[in-house]
C-alpha cells in the first residue's frame, strides 16, 4: 500500500525461539524451536488510532480468529507465552498468532 495509507502491513515471520518452560515437551533437549507469526500491523499506533478505524480493520478478523484459535486447540500457541519487550507489544496487533512449529 501507499506510504500514506491506513492499509496494515501484513506481517509472516519464521524464528528460531528458546524452548518455553511451560511447554513440557520442548524441555530437555535445549535445541531452539521454531515458532510461525502472523499478524497485521497498524501504521499508526492502535492507541491513537480511532474506533472507527480498530473496527473496520480488525472486527472481521475477531470471528476468523476464533475460528483459527479452536481449530488448532490441540496445538501449542504460544501467544499467551511470548517473551516480548515493551517495544514489540506496541508494534503488534491483540489478533496476532504465534505457533510453535
Amino acid at each position: 500500500s501507499a506510504a500514506d495509507s491506513l492499509v496494515p502491513h501484513l506481517f509472516l515471520g519464521l524464528s528460531a525461539i528458546r524452548p518455553s518452560p511451560a511447554i513440557p515437551e520442548a524441555n530437555g533437549s535445549g535445541e531452539r524451536e521454531l515458532a510461525f507469526h502472523i499478524d497485521l500491523i497498524s501504521k499508526q499506533p492502535l492507541s491513537e488510532s480511532t474506533i472507527e478505524y480498530l473496527n473496520v480493520i480488525y472486527s472481521p478478523l475477531s470471528a476468523t480468529y476464533k475460528q483459527v484459535l479452536a481449530t488448532l486447540k490441540d496445538m501449542h500457541l504460544s501467544e499467551n507465552e511470548m517473551d516480548l519487550s515493551a517495544q514489540q507489544l506496541q508494534a503488534v496487533s491483540p489478533w496476532m498468532l504465534a505457533i510453535r512449529a
